[in-house]
């Protein structure tokens, strides 16, 4: 029976899409993760038993899901299997006593027939019939990490690669000098003892420029390396989609980045010596059997030994470190958690609560790391014992031939010296080998964001703004979701101040992240000056628009900083400093640094933490005014501030002459603009200015005259 390919989820919903995908590999549709997120989306909140069996059907497979007793024995395997009334996972195989499973979040492995029975949740997906699938033809890629080394590193490798058989070479040459020192017994009396010296001194010398050559040539490799990985690392992870993020945590983004390090410690200093022992083992085998055919088939012999059970237990030291990885990527979400979050965990009174979640999961990490220690310190402990006790075997059988008169003395050191040579790079070679089954497990959690496809950039050079249209637009989170944006046919003209309005979740928010090109339209098209949004260049389209969020990033930076962010500004030029001046004074930011002994140079904490919220919505909306944009998206610009400052900050946005559309959560504010949108289950159900909507829009009417109540009762 073939062996389900284990896919680990990337993010907390997504463990019925990876158990999919691992349904579909087993009945050869070989589709990715990535693939399937982003032709299906994930839900919010996970896939139902539905959609999992329409995603299945949609790639030619009859699939059931159907609900059955917690007799695992009678299930059809491979199946996808509900799971502690919260998760799905694939079930393997079921024998007499136990379960094995296919995890998406924890790994493949064994669990007892009587824990399985506990926490299946008696609702299978089973795949009944193979209707069959026309894969499309699609061409092969080539690996990332192959792509870069052939780019970049092609002849420090082969320098790296030519030392280090160097270095190999002279390791050769002390076993024959030890025998013919030993069996032509050189003495001072013959004059050689000189001869012996300088040679020794040379070799000495040339062994140590090779290994100094080599360690340059390794430092170099690495720096490089680090640079070019991480820099295609962060490049992809900037161009990823907004909706990338929204269900990964930072920590666990932080923990793939830093992984980078393993792979280029493994590539570095594993990878040729695995090309050279490999080469070199050939030479040794072949030099020993020259010495004595019998010690050589003792010394290959427990070499295999050796190599077989290293190779034997690397699999388990897989899962272990598969195990390990997934709980240090929990550890460094609950601490980047934990630490953003530190008023409202302080506020709450709840840093035992936290600290005993962060410690849990400290604790499976250790616990983990402790399991995989022990698993080592029992079997990988014996091929280090056969290499201890080697040498003295050998030197027992080869002193019982000296005896018999078959070998020389010289011949046993030097046998000895080779042997010790040999086996060192066998050993080298079992732990290369292990480090390399490890290597998979760090590309995987790297190459998920490395091979993610990106959307398509566009070309075309929008030098100005006439228009933004929305033709029929709608959104949805993924294929199964119910859109949160429905047939919505707008259009935004040059110079307009335009206010989107409606209750809570209505999809104003998501509507202005459409028009920021945040987000794409599942359906419709959106168009920026009669152009395609999509075909529009991104750097010039950031040049024309300015968008605000409901809670912009305040950066670990001065003030001036964070306001003018990648612009260059000098002190020198003074209409940068007049500019910056009425950006200050129309946002109100002069009100906070009016007080501070730095003025704009003044640092802010990370995110803002030495600011109110009023105060971060002060400096955001001047970052916006700052770049002096043809159309500003505002979501909710003022949603923190005090009526005085909220009236300042709105007159000063309507004052400007580029376009504006704000979403508002006070209509009281947006009475003056020139349209107002209504929104209502992401659908547009009144546009017109206040005064037409009081009129003839009731559901506007009606959120008017509430939120005006509220403000008389208060």
């Amino acid at each position: 029976m073939p062996k389900i390919k284990l896919v680990q989820q990337a993010e907390h919903s997504e463990c019925g899409l990876a158990s999919l995908t691992m349904l579909l590999h087993y009945n050869k549709r070989f589709l990715t993760l990535a693939e399937l997120r982003t032709i299906y989306g994930v839900p919010r909140g996970g896939f139902k038993l539905s959609d999992m069996v329409k995603i299945l059907e949609d790639y030619g497979l009859q699939a059931k899901a159907f609900k059955t007793t917690n007799e695992l024995q009678r299930l059809m395997t491979p199946c996808i299997a509900y799971w502690n009334e919260n998760h799905y996972l694939v079930i393997e195989k079921v024998t007499k006593k136990r379960v094995l499973i296919c995890d998406p979040a924890t790994g493949r492995r064994w669990i007892p027939l009587d824990e399985a029975q506990m926490k299946f949740s008696n609702v299978v997906i089973n795949v009944v019939a193979d209707k069959g699938y026309n894969a499309p033809k699609t061409e092969k890629k080539r690996h990332f990490l192959r792509v870069l080394i052939e780019q970049h590193f092609n002849r420090p490798l082969i320098y790296l690669l030519l030392l280090t058989m160097g270095i190999q070479l002279f390791t050769l040459i002390i076993p024959e000098a030890t025998r013919r020192l030993i069996d032509q017994s050189f003495t001072l009396a013959n004059g050689n003892m000189s001869v012996i010296i300088a040679a020794s001194v040379l070799l000495m010398i040339g062994y140590y420029s090779l290994q100094v050559s080599r360690g340059f040539i390794v430092a170099k490799f690495q720096k490089i390396f680090d640079d070019k990985l991480m820099s295609y690392y962060m490049e992809k992870l900037l161009k990823l989609p907004l909706h990338f993020f929204t269900n990964r945590s930072t920590g666990e983004l932080i923990f793939r980045s830093n992984l980078s390090v393993y792979i280029r410690q493994i590539l570095t200093q594993k990878a040729v010596l695995l090309v050279v022992d490999s080469i070199f083992l050939t030479f040794y085998i072949a030099l020993m059997w020259h010495y004595t055919p019998i010690l050589t088939a003792v010394t290959v012999g427990i070499a295999v030994v050796m190599i077989s059970i290293s190779v034997m237990n690397t699999r388990k030291i897989k899962h272990f470190v598969d195990l390990e990885m997934i709980e240090q990527a929990k550890v460094q979400k609950g601490i980047t958690e934990m630490i953003e979050g530190i008023e409202t965990v302080k506020s709450t009174g709840t840093e035992l609560t936290f600290m005993q979640r962060w410690h849990e999961d400290f604790h499976k990490q250790l616990s983990i790391t402790q399991a995989k220690e022990r698993f080592a310190a029992v079997f990988i402990t014996v091929p280090q014992t056969l290499q201890f006790a080697l040498p003295i075997l050998l030197l027992v059988i080869g002193l019982y031939f000296v005896q018999q008169q078959m070998l020389t003395i010289g011949t046993v050191v030097a046998f000895l010296t080779l042997a010790s040579s040999f086996i060192t790079p066998v050993m080298s070679l079992t732990n290369v080998y292990n480090d390399f089954v490890l290597l998979q497990s760090y590309f995987g959690k790297i190459e998920e964001i490395i091979n993610h496809p990106l959307p398509d950039e566009g070309s075309y050079e929008a030098s100005s703004f006439e228009a933004l249209s929305l033709k029929n637009v709608s959104y949805q989170y993924s294929r199964f979701d119910e859109p949160v944006i429905r047939n919505v046919d707008l259009s935004i003209r040059k110079g307009e101040k335009v206010a989107i309005v409606g209750a809570s979740g209505s999809g104003k928010s998501t509507l202005l992240k459409m028009m920021a090109g945040l987000v794409e339209p599942s359906e419709g098209k959106l168009y920026f000056n009669d152009v395609l949004l999509r075909d529009i260049s991104k750097e010039t389209f950031h040049t024309q628009v300015a968008y605000t969020n409901q809670h912009a990033a305040i950066f670990n930076d001065t003030i001036k900083n964070n306001i003018v962010l990648n612009q260059d500004f000098d002190y020198q030029n003074q209409h940068q400093t007049a500019h910056l001046g009425d950006v200050l004074q129309k946002s109100d930011v002069l009100s906070i640094i009016r007080d501070l002994p730095l003025n704009v140079e003044s640092m802010l904490s990370e995110q803002g933490a030495n600011l109110s919220g009023g105060q971060k919505q002060k400096i955001a909306l001047a970052r916006s005014l700052y770049k002096k944009p043809a159309l500003h998206l505002l979501d909710e610009p003022t949603s923190a501030l005090d009526n005085i400052s909220e009236r300042h900050v709105m007159k000063a946005i309507l004052s400007e002459e580029a376009t504006c559309v704000i979403v508002a959560h006070r209509l009281q504010t947006i009475k003056q603009v020139d349209r107002i949108i209504v929104v209502s289950s992401g659908q547009v159900v009144g546009e017109g200015t206040h005064e037409q909507l009081m009129k003839h829009n009731y559901y506007y009417k009606q959120l008017y005259m509430e939120e005006k109540k509220m403000e008389d009762a208060s």
